[in-house]
This record gives C-alpha cells, structure tokens and sequence, in this order.
C-alpha cells in the first residue's frame, strides 16, 4: 500500500523574544508557539521551537548575538518504476547504472521490465534507475529524507556503489552483501513510492542588533530586544490526492489507494464499488457535493480557482491558448474539400475563427473529391447525373443455362466435347468413353514392379485394344558375383549381396596392417605397427615397424659411453686398470 502523502504546511511570522538577566548567568530566547496549517483536513500541527543559548552576560546595550535556525519547507513529486515505464517520453538520458552507461529508450525499458523479476539485482536497477529519473526530470536530488539523516542524491551515490561492488569480480571482504542490497532497494522503493515528497532546507544564521537577512525565502530582523522572522508561504504545486481535480487526473478522492475507484496514479478504475453509508453530516459548501443553492462545490473554500467560498461559479480569466501570429491546422465542421482550414493566434494569445483552406467549386464526376462540399462524390453526387462519366453501360444478356453438348465443362461433367455423339471419348451424357491404347498383337517394353533382372518385362495388346499384365522377361539364378547385376532379384548385387560373402573374387587385398603376415611380410600386428618398443639397461628388443619388417633396438649398456643410471663411469669400452672398469666401476689405484 503506498505511503500517505506528508502534509502540507504553511509557516508564519514568529516573534522571537530575548530576555535579559542582571546575574552573570545565561541568556533564554523564548520563541512563540510556532505554528503550521495543514491544508488536507483543516488540522492544526503545533511545533515549539525553543532556542537555549549559552553565552555570558553582556551589560544592556551591548549587541545580542543570536543563533537562529529555520526550516525551509518545499514539494515535489516522485514516481515509481511502473510510471516511468509507460513514459518515456520524459526519460533524460545518459544515466549511469553502476558500470553501465543506459544510453536509449530500448536499454532504459529493458531495466523497467525487470522491476518484478526473480533476481533482486534486477529489482535494485529499476528502482536506482527510477530514482535517477526523479532527480533530473522533478529535481529531487537535494532532498533531505530525516529518516536516513542524507539527501536522495547522497542515498543513490550510497546505491550506485554498492551496485558497483556487486558488478565487480568478487572480493569477500569488499562484496555487499545481500541484507545490505535489499535494504537499500527497499528504500529506495519505498522512497519512489512517495509520488510527492517534501524537502526541508535548514538555514542558520547569527544575527547582532542592527543585522539584516535576505536569502529569498524570507527577512530574519533584529529589533530592540525581540526577533522577528517572515518566511513567505511558498505555493501549493498540486499532486495526485489532493482532492482537488487537476490537469491530467481523470479523478481524485484525496487517498493514494487503489481499488477504490480511483487509483494512485489518479486514474479511473473499472471496479465495482461497495456502497458507501449514508452520511449523517449535514451538507455544506465545501463538502465536494454540489448540494442544492450550489453553484458548484470543489471540495475547498478558496476563492479564485473557479468555484468560490460561497459554492458559486467564478467568472476567471481564461488561460492564453497560444502564442501571437501561431497557426495551426482545424476542421471547418463543413463537407468534402471545405472541411480543412487554419485558425491564427490573436494578440491577446486566443485562437481565432478555423477559416477553411478551400472554397467550393463545380463537382468533378471523376475525381474522387467532394468538390461542391456537400457530402456526396463524383457519380453520387445528382449534380453529375447527366454526366457522361456516370452513365451506366447496358445490362448484358443473362448467359444460357449449361447443358451437355454446350462445348463447356460444366458442374457434373467429366467431359463436354461440344456434340451428343457417343463413341468419340466423350460419350452423349458427357461421361469420358475408354479409348483403345493399342494395336491387336503390338507389344511394349514394361516395368514389373520386381528387381535386378527381373525387372524388365513386355506388355502385349490384347483384342479390345488395351495392354495386358507386364510379364518379366528374365527368370532369377544364382547371384554371380562379379557381373554387375542382380542375378537373383534380391536387390542387391555382386560382393554386397550375402550369398557371395565366401567367394574368393569378394574377399580383400591383403595389405601391411591387416594384422596378417602376408606374402613377404616378416610381422603384421594391425594397428600396433610402428609402435616402438623400449629395451631395457643391456638388452635389446624388437617391434614391428609401418613396413611389416621386424625392428631391433638395443638397449643402454657399459661401454656405450654414456653415463647410466646404474653406472659410476663409462668410458666408452670393457677394459679394466683404466679407471673405468669393465662393469663401469670406478676403479682406484692401488697405493
């Protein structure tokens, strides 16, 4: 349920009064009651201000130094997601999304359509991206919300970061946490959700006896021994909920809740409504009744704003229309080509008479124009009907009933040959005759449906003149395997047909890697060829290389001149009493 709108309040003139002590004590500045009408409700909202100054005791004409401190109250609206959502229009762009740049309307709806997704994230951008919108279309930013002791624009540089903290690649102890983003997107919700906030500037000030304030808000004087500050009343800005219809509502009930025929956005709502109880408080004008002896009632006492305190309609001056010497286009209420027109902006800013662009002429029958701008064209038009361009052609002759023999196909004619002769094709009920294919004893090469070479068959003409059955001319054998064809009508031919699989002529090439030794082969191991085998320390093995011959490798021993692991020297031969032994034992002379 959205939040109540703050009450709006008008500050008045408040007497500030110092009393003076003879005793070195303190001096008291005693503020009068100071007090604030509500506009909604006619209620009264008293504050005290009271103002206890430490200072030590000056003699009676030294100068009073004062610390005065006044709230400067103003209004301004706010709107949520779902508002900004359906305007964009009103979108002020670039906006700066944490590390994200919205540059269009494309990128700043796709944020909005996100505002009731799963993912709180998504929920936290829509409502910082609301917020950036309220500070630059209705100015918001300086706005001091009391409850956060911050203004909106400290509270979305607060969000922005944390927004920019969760983009970044993680780092425990600097990643908010999720407790610390949903409060701020319930704040900032809650904040959107407002539709008209309040925001209170705080103006301090030391005044001495003879020291003038002027900031535009109001004069702060010091006289004698009192204080007096006048802060004008700022005008009301109207808002949805104020009771009062405005420009742009289709109503307004005074509540900011939907569902009761009214909505938060001071729209109309389809619903059904409980009847509300009769009241029992008298009528009065005011009441937002029009009751009988009124005029009107708007809901308030104010004179000037169409309706007066009295409930009687006020003659106002209208608002301009427009600008001096502006044009526009308008419609003339007359017919055809007369019915656009231009109307001129007076001096005095009102729109003039819509004079039309057209004046009317003769009608043209065939231009498609209502020239004579009297709501007929062309051929409709009687001043046209001796128009050569609007006579009518004759009517053609009706065209004969069909019949068989009308040389036409007609609905249940499988043939209409133009005569009533049968034995031509086309039979006196226009029904298709069979017609000879062939001669008596003629024959045709024919297809019999089976396979390989028994697929070939021959067709004979038999008396009536029509084809008999296809007889195959060729009976199925055995499959030979290397014919190329289909001896036995399987289908299939030479190698792929199964009854060749034993067949020497189908059986493959032996070859180096079939993993069978053939022909001058020494070794075939398949796909093993070529893997190399590792011999060990003085051994040698042997593997079958790509070529199916039979490899030996040998391998590291004493005397090879390398330096092996289980050797302490190799010198390159098997000879002892050179310092190298014949095991590569390193030998040690004798003493």
């Amino acid at each position: 349920m959205p939040k109540k709108i703050p009450n709006y309040y008008t500050h008045r003139k408040v007497p500030v009064k110092v009393i003076e002590t003879p005793e070195k004590t303190k001096n008291i500045i005693n503020f009068d009651k100071f007090k604030c009408f509500l506009k909604i409700g006619g209620q009264f909202v008293f504050a005290l201000l009271l103002i206890v100054s430490f200072v030590r005791s000056l003699s009676a004409f030294e100068a009073h130094v004062v610390n005065v401190t006044a709230h400067i109250c103003n209004y301004s609206e706010n709107r949520t997601p779902g508002f900004w959502s359906t305007h964009p229009q009103l979108y002020v762009l670039p906006q700066a999304l944490g590390y994200d740049n919205i540059t269009d309307i494309s990128g700043a709806a796709g944020i909005f359509n996100n505002a009731n997704a799963d993912e709180m994230i998504d929920q936290f951008k829509s409502h910082l991206l609301a917020m950036r919108f309220n500070i630059a279309y209705f100015g918001v930013g300086d706005y001091f919300v009391e409850s956060e002791n911050k203004t909106i624009n400290d509270i979305v540089a607060e969000a922005d970061t944390l927004l920019k903290l969760s983009q970044s690649p993680p780092t425990p102890e600097l990643d908010p946490t999720r407790e610390e983003l949903e409060a701020m997107k319930n704040l900032l919700d809650e904040l959107n959700n407002l539709h008209q906030i309040r925001a209170c500037s705080t103006v301090a000030r030391e005044f001495g006896l003879i020291k003038k304030m002027s900031d535009g808000v109001g004069d702060l004087l010091l006289s004698g021994n009192s204080v007096e500050i006048t802060i004008e009343e700022p005008t009301p800005q109207p808002y949805c909920g104020d009771n009062n219809l405005d420009e742009g509502e289709e109503c307004d009930d005074g509540n900011n809740i939907d569902n009761d025929g009214c909505s938060v956005e001071c729209t109309i709502e389809q619903t059904e409504l409980e009847p509300e109880p009769e009241s029992t408080q008298q009528p009065y004008c005011g009441d937002n009744n029009l009751d009988e002896g009124e005029e009107c009632d708007d809901g308030n006492s104010d004179e000037g704003d169409g309706c007066s305190a009295d409930c009687l309609i006020e003659q106002l001056e209208p608002e301009p229309e427009c600008v001096s010497e502006e044009t526009q286009s308008c419609d003339t209420a007359l017919l055809g080509i007369c019915a656009t027109g231009t109307k001129l902006c007076s001096q005095d800013s009102f729109w003039g008479e819509c004079v039309q662009d057209n004046a009317s002429t003769t009608e043209i029958c065939d231009n498609q124009l209502d020239d004579d701008c009297d709501g007929t064209i062309d051929c409709n038009d009687e001043d046209c009907a001796e128009d050569l361009a609007c006579q009518l052609e004759p009517e053609p002759e009706p065209e004969p009933e069909s019949y068989c023999g009308d040389g036409n196909l007609d609905e249940g004619e499988e043939c209409d040959d133009g005569n009533t002769e049968d034995g031509d094709g086309c039979s006196a009920l226009c029904v298709i005759e069979p017609q000879p294919e062939c001669t008596l004893e003629e024959t045709q090469s024919c297809d019999t449906s089976f396979l390989g070479i028994c697929a070939v068959g021959t067709q004979t003409c038999s008396e009536q003149g029509f084809w008999d059955e296809c007889v195959q001319n060729t009976t199925s054998t055995a499959e030979i395997c290397d014919n190329q064809l289909d001896d036995d009508c399987d289908g299939t031919l030479d190698c792929d047909d199964e009854d060749c699989a034993e067949e020497s002529v189908c059986q493959p090439e032996p070859y180096c890697g079939d993993d069978f030794i053939n022909g001058e082969e020494q070794c075939d191991e398949g796909e093993n060829n070529g893997t190399e085998c590792v011999p060990e320390y003085g051994s040698s093995c042997t593997y079958c290389s790509t070529s199916c011959e039979i490899i030996e490798l040998t391998g590291p021993y004493c005397g090879d001149s390398n330096l092996d692991e289980t050797e302490e020297c190799d010198d390159g031969n098997n000879e002892d009493g050179d310092g190298c032994s014949a095991s590569c034992v390193i030998e040690t002379p004798e003493s």
